[in-house]
């Protein structure tokens, strides 16, 4: 278990960190979401671009 802290699993991390944001930090919540959906709007896009290439370079063969 490589990343396992203090006996937690990264899962658990991820939802003890989100449960203080929530607790803490309610301010810097609505720009943590935003910037998080243009991330995933990105990384979607990024993606979608190189399946087209992948798909024009099989279809040039």
């Amino acid at each position: 278990m490589g990343f396992a802290i203090l006996g937690l699993g990264p899962l658990e991390l991820v939802i003890i960190i989100l449960i203080i944001i929530v607790l803490f930090f309610p301010a810097i919540l609505p720009k943590l979401i935003k910037r998080l959906s243009q991330s995933v709007s990105t990384i979607r896009q990024i993606a979608d671009e190189e399946i087209g290439t992948d798909k024009k370079e099989k279809e040039e063969e």
